[in-house]
């Protein structure tokens, strides 16, 4: 895509450390000017080891990753030694400074620094503050930084915390740091939601304490996900935050054609199916944990029931998966290459994938495939290869299925979903472009 639009501009992979170093070697020693492109996984993971379990305490740290003291000689001389501070506070952060345990440090925190410009594309994928990906993002600290994503606000609005606090505060990372753009410090989330995020009434755990005890009588609370003070939260977001629509993109965009098909069960997946129905046939001792275990198991059967995993002495078996749903995926993909066109078929269990991408091998059809089956470095050869139509057909997993921009493609098979909206519409973003083909069409396939 930036070649397209801009192809002026220098474009350099950085996957790997070895890259980093390749790119160097060439340039004597230096990083040249140009465009760095990399994934979340290569630069914020990788490998990289920066967090400590709290429970470990300074010589087990030591003497398990193998890094710099020897506790019995070393660590009494350096018990003052500002350097050697950060062995004495294992698994936790030294407040306002940003310092972390470091036993193998990611390819951010050795190079990050050198880049004046960082843009996360996709970058709800830092929602979560606590997550490690998210502590490493807002570390760097590049003079321009830019966060771009269809779906800023995937489950609450909590989602929004970290990314705003790094757009807007200067190392917001350290400690105690705010402005008047963010008035949250990093340590501050719970005065955010309890100032935009609103309470409702926890109706299944009162009906749970009401059952042990018939004498309670009282009202249980829980956070809601629906914002409290809509109007206060976009007048403080608003100077960081911009919306534009692919309409306003391009005036020519057409919006694809959604068609949901409802297909039956095979007959050995409406067994497996039914049993399961039944509460009393789900192997849980309190009543909650019995319905989560449910919707996990009905959505695993109707996606890929010959991989369901949780079957019990009395429950049926699904031999395969060969369905009316893989039969019509499969009906659907024959039409589409006899019109000389590309599909993408995404599914929320590989299972499903792998099912259809072997009747596909069998038929002589080349295709891509991006999800777990393959290792992240290998995602981009597979998407360019797509791109290059080099192969009619290109199978992902849901929760891989974002970053990938196939505007070229009129065809998007969705053939299983996750429970949240948010992969989902990243799903139908994978043709669903600002300068996608006029005519793109697709297809939801459903288990009726």
């Amino acid at each position: 895509e930036i070649h397209r639009f801009t192809p002026y501009l220098q474009i350099y992979e950085l996957f790997s450390m070895a890259d980093y170093h390749r790119i160097k070697s060439l340039n004597n020693g230096q990083l040249p000017d140009g465009v760095y492109v990399t994934y979340y996984e290569a630069m914020f993971q990788n490998g990289g080891k920066e967090t400590a379990p709290a429970s470990w305490d300074d010589e087990r740290f030591v003497n398990e990753s193998n890094t710099l003291l020897d506790t019995k000689t070393e660590l009494p001389e350096h018990e003052d030694d500002e350097t050697h501070g950060w062995a004495r506070s294992v698994g936790k952060e030294q407040d306002n400074t940003g310092i972390r345990c470091i036993m193998q440090p990611c390819m951010s925190t050795l190079v990050g620094h050198e880049f004046d410009m960082v843009l996360c594309d996709e970058a709800h994928k830092a929602a979560n503050l606590n997550a490690n990906l998210t502590q490493m993002l807002i570390r760097l600290q590049p003079k321009y930084r830019y966060a771009l994503t269809a779906t800023p606000i995937p489950n609450v609005i909590s989602n929004l915390f970290s990314l705003m606090g790094w757009l807007c505060v200067p190392q917001w990372y350290k400690g105690e740091r705010r402005n008047v753009a963010w008035p949250y410090s990093r340590h501050e989330i719970g005065r955010f939601d309890s100032t935009f995020r609103s309470v409702e009434r926890d109706f299944t755990a009162e009906a749970m304490k009401k059952a042990k005890d018939k004498d309670w009588s009282g009202k249980v609370e829980k956070v809601s996900p629906i914002i409290a003070a809509p109007a206060r939260l976009l007048k403080l977001i608003k100077p960081t935050l911009a919306y534009i629509s692919k309409k306003q993109c391009n005036p020519d965009y057409v919006e694809p054609k959604v068609i949901d098909v409802r297909v039956p069960f095979g007959r050995e997946q409406a067994r497996l199916y039914g049993h399961f129905l039944e509460r009393g046939n789900i192997p849980a001792k309190h009543p909650l944990v019995a319905a989560r275990k449910q919707t996990q198991y009905l959505r695993a059967i109707c996606s890929d029931p010959a991989g369901f995993l949780h079957h019990t002495a009395k429950s049926p078996r699904c031999r395969s998966n060969m369905n009316p749903k893989v039969l019509t995926t499969l009906q659907l993909i024959a039409g589409i290459l006899k019109e000389g066109e590309q599909c993408v078929i995404v599914s929320a269990r590989k299972g499903l994938t792998s099912t259809l991408a072997e009747r596909v091998a069998e038929a002589g059809i080349p295709f891509a495939r991006i999800d777990s089956t393959l290792t992240a470095d290998r995602h981009s050869g597979q998407a360019q290869m797509f791109k290059d139509r080099r192969v009619p057909l290109m199978f992902m997993g849901m929760k891989c299925a974002a970053a990938y921009s196939f505007g070229q493609c009129k065809y998007l098979i969705i053939v299983g979903i996750e429970w949240s909206p948010g992969p989902f519409t990243q799903s139908k973003g994978r043709i669903d472009r600002v300068i996608s083909v006029a005519g793109h069409t697709i297809y939801c396939i459903l288990a009726d």
